[in-house]
């Protein structure tokens, strides 16, 4: 029997689970692993989002840390922020940490771990963007999603677990490039395997953004 939730922070971490794992607040104990239950981190994205709709901030690292509805409630502060969350002294930033399932699946499958397990897509922004503004946004999405800031380190035992780093430059990688048209796919391909190559989930870089401009724009 799944354990109730005991406090009103509860019963909001419990209905956000509910809805972000598309099942009923009876199937969710207050004890039990959110990776347990079907979670991975796309699904702790949304209910960090989900978290911040309620007044309550708790980033996608947290739910990683604190991965039962219990364990989280108790590190959230009575000012509705999660205490290793927050920036300052406190921020536990590089401290090491277990994988979730779905990561241990992946490390199962690539002992050595590898950089190209990745996901890539092209964006036309629909008006002119300086290249300096768009790269602060950028700076601003890693700063607030931590796992975009992730290391992974392999122990002595072999065993992977991750960090979060306070280093926003070392996780992101800002090109600029010119090409006569998106439909030269040599010039491309040479900008995309580039990226592709500096990427390392050990030492950092996790997130590669190329702001690519053609003779139209």
């Amino acid at each position: 029997q799944p354990e109730a939730p005991s406090t009103s922070r509860e019963e909001k971490l419990q209905q956000i689970w509910a809805q972000t794992l598309n099942r009923t607040v009876e199937e969710i104990g207050t004890t039990e692993s959110f990776f347990r239950l079907g979670g991975d981190s796309v699904s702790a994205m949304q209910v960090a989002a989900g978290c911040r709709t309620v007044g309550l901030k708790v980033a996608v690292a947290d739910i990683f840390r604190f991965p039962s509805i219990r364990q989280l409630a108790e590190k959230i502060q009575d000012s509705g922020s999660v205490s290793l969350a927050s920036p300052g002294k406190d921020d536990r930033t590089d401290v090491w940490f277990e994988l979730s399932p779905i990561q241990k699946l992946f490390f199962e499958r690539v002992p050595n771990g590898h950089n190209k397990f990745t996901l890539e897509f092209i964006l036309r922004l629909s008006k002119p963007l300086p290249p300096p503004e768009i790269k602060r946004a950028i700076e601003k999405i890693v700063t607030a999603h931590s796992m975009l800031r992730a290391r992974f380190e392999q122990r002595a035992d072999g065993q992977w677990g991750q960090v979060i780093a306070s280093d926003v430059s070392r996780s992101l990688r800002f090109r600029e490039h010119r090409v006569p048209s998106m439909s030269d796919r040599k010039a491309l391909q040479k900008i995309l395997s580039v990226s592709q190559s500096t990427l390392d989930i050990i030492q950092g870089v996790m997130i590669v953004v190329d702001v690519i401009t053609t003779d139209s724009g």
